[in-house]
């Protein structure tokens, strides 16, 4: 999972990841340390409850207004900086033409971050919201990946662990992954039917619009 934490010493305590080898659990952290400790049941529901704490209690500083305002104008106005440094080469100039690019790479920059930051947290609360869903019971049915991206439905197929979808490895799915799995395993539940990819032979196969 992305990393949430606020300042240099949480992010010795902000937990990433974690690989369970060789009857160990590595916790990766976002100060780029491992913790290691022993496999157990025990630890690693502790590692999955402070992972799903961090998600709730994780915010997103949204820039200011004008900070939106200089995202949109600042690369608007970098051409005619440029232009006037063309005709006019100054130390001014270059200097003003030195605001510009990095004010045009420093604005957009952060809104970007914002709105990945934003979008990748929606996710995390999605899973969290809809985690009992996710089971290793309710994914192993045939063909439930149906409609799912190539790259997680190949990550599916090499988990054997009873948590398929979990906090340590959602990074592998997007957003949409997990809307359409669980709206596969909601509707193999409700009418038991086995999914199926539309075909001549298969008409009635359910389509999503």
């Amino acid at each position: 999972m992305k990393d949430y934490s606020l300042s240099e010493e949480s992010a010795k305590r902000y937990i990433l990841s974690y690989e369970k080898k060789n009857n160990k659990l590595t916790a990766k952290l976002a100060s780029g340390e491992n913790y290691v400790i022993p496999s157990t049941d025990e630890n690693e529901k502790k590692l999955d409850s402070r992972m799903e704490k961090q998600v709730r209690d994780a915010k997103v500083k949204t820039p200011s207004i004008m900070n939106f305002i200089l995202a949109v104008t600042q690369p608007l106005v970098l051409p005619l900086a440029i232009s006037n440094f063309i005709q006019q080469p100054s130390g001014l100039t270059l200097g003003v033409l030195a605001i510009m690019i990095g004010s045009s790479i420093l604005y957009p920059g952060t809104v970007i971050n914002y709105l990945v930051n934003k979008h990748h947290l929606k996710k995390y609360n999605y899973y969290l919201d809809n985690k009992e869903d996710f089971s290793k019971e309710n994914i192993k049915t045939n063909n439930i990946t149906y409609g799912v991206s190539k790259k997680a439905t190949k990550e599916l197929s090499k988990v054997k662990d009873s948590k398929p979808v979990n906090l340590s490895n959602i990074d592998n799915y997007t957003l949409k992954d997990l809307i359409t799995l669980r709206d596969n395993i909601k509707r193999y539940r409700e009418f038991g039917f086995q999914e199926e990819a539309p075909s001549e032979d298969n008409p009635m196969t359910l389509r999503r619009r």
